[in-house]
C-alpha cells in the first residue's frame, strides 16, 4: 500500500510538471490577429519578450539541475508572472524527481498559496505531512493538523479539478480516487490520533479510517520518498 502510494504521490508531481512545461503563447506587440473571436483564451499570454524568453529558457532545460535554477531564477525576477503557477508546477515537479523532498514540500506550499486549489500540490503536502508525522518527527502533532488542512481541502477542491489535457476519461477518475485517497488517509489517521471520531449517520466511514490507520501505523513510516 505504501508504494502505491508514493508512486501516486511521485506521479502527480512529474504530471503536474509534465502539464505545465509547454510553452506559452507569447502575445505580439500590436493588434490581435485577424479573425480571432474578442472572447478571453483559457491559456495564460507572457507580453513581455524577456519574460517569455526567460521562462521557456527555463522550460526548455533537460537537466533537472539547470531546469531548477532557472525556475527559480525566473520566479525571482517576475513574482507576478501569469505563468506563476505553471512554474510553481514545473519546480515542485523537478524537485521530487531530483529526490528533494523538502524543496518539493516548500515549494508545494507556495503552490498552494498562489492557487489554494492546486489538487495535486495539495495531495503532495498531505501525503508528506502525513508521512513524517508518523516518521516520529518532533512536530508530529502540528504535521498531522497540517496533513488534515490540506486533505480537506484537497477534498473541497476535487470536484473541481479539469480534466488535463490529453487525458483519457478513465485515468482522470483514477486519479481523482487516488488522490481522494491519499486526502482521506490523512483525514483519517489525523482522527485517529485526536480520537475525534464521526458519529451518528455519517459514521460509515469510521471502519475505513480505523483500517486505513491501522494498516499504516503497523508498517514502518519511510524515510523518503522512496523508501519501504
Amino acid at each position: 500500500m505504501k508504494k502505491i502510494l508514493v508512486t501516486v504521490v511521485l506521479g502527480l508531481a512529474v504530471a503536474a510538471a509534465g502539464q505545465a512545461a509547454a510553452p506559452p503563447a507569447q502575445q505580439p506587440q500590436g493588434q490581435p490577429a485577424q479573425g480571432q473571436p474578442s472572447a478571453p483564451t483559457q491559456a495564460p499570454v507572457i507580453k513581455d519578450p524577456a519574460e517569455y524568453n526567460a521562462y521557456v529558457g527555463a522550460v526548455q532545460q533537460t537537466d533537472p539541475t539547470a531546469k531548477i535554477s532557472g525556475m527559480e531564477a525566473f520566479l525571482t525576477q517576475y513574482p507576478n508572472s501569469v505563468m506563476k503557477t505553471q512554474a510553481l508546477e514545473i519546480l515542485m515537479g523537478t524537485y521530487q524527481q531530483a529526490g528533494n523532498q523538502q524543496k518539493t514540500t516548500d515549494t508545494a506550499v507556495k503552490l498552494v498559496t498562489a492557487d489554494s486549489c492546486n489538487v495535486r500540490a495539495l495531495a503532495l503536502l498531505a501525503y508528506f505531512d502525513r508521512v513524517r508525522a508518523q516518521g516520529g518527527d518532533p512536530n508530529a502533532k502540528q504535521l498531522l493538523a497540517d496533513a488534515k488542512k490540506y486533505a480537506q481541502q484537497g477534498l473541497e477542491c476535487l470536484p473541481k479539478f479539469n480534466k488535463p489535457e490529453g487525458t483519457s476519461d478513465a485515468d482522470f477518475q483514477k486519479m481523482k480516487d487516488q488522490m481522494a485517497g491519499i486526502f482521506n488517509a490523512a483525514i483519517g489517521i489525523a482522527a485517529l490520533q485526536d480520537k475525534d471520531f464521526p458519529s451518528g449517520p455519517d459514521s460509515s466511514g469510521l471502519h475505513q479510517w480505523h483500517l486505513v490507520c491501522r494498516a499504516s501505523r503497523s508498517r514502518r513510516s519511510p524515510s523518503g520518498p522512496g523508501a519501504d
